[in-house]
């Protein structure tokens, strides 16, 4: 897939995130930790990301280490599991290779059978580079 249309999704994305009102909820996750949400439409999945993506700007967390895909995207349509690679490499391209980030895959699809392996591929290269 093209590196450039991802980085825009990704960018819009950045955009609809930090122009979202978010109510404050009490919520933990482990630092490094891998989640999937599963759930109801309209059950507050979406919100719970960008609660968490806004909290790790608050940290310091540069725009640039977060990496959020939504699959509502129509710009997606047609994305395979021999595309998966390609927000592996637009990310390490956006952080400049040297630098950590956090992934947000968001509306998968039961079409998307395929992405509990990138789940655990971002996962797995992630502790084999130390982070």
């Amino acid at each position: 897939m093209n590196h450039e249309t991802l980085k825009q999704i990704i960018y819009d994305q950045h955009t609809i995130i930090q122009e979202s009102k978010i109510i404050d909820r009490d919520y933990s996750f482990e630092e490094n930790g891998n989640y999937v949400l599963i759930g109801l439409r309209r059950a507050g999945k979406t919100t719970l990301l960008y609660k968490r993506v806004k909290d790790l700007i608050k940290k310091g967390v540069d725009w640039k280490q977060i990496i959020y895909i939504n699959f509502d995207d129509e710009r997606l349509l047609g994305f395979t599991v021999k595309d998966f690679e390609d927000i592996l490499l637009t990310a390490e391209e956006i952080t400049e290779k040297n630098e950590d980030y956090n992934t947000f895959v968001e509306a998968l699809n039961p079409e998307h059978r395929w992405m509990g392996k990138f789940c655990y591929s971002v996962g797995e290269c992630r502790k084999e580079s130390g982070y």
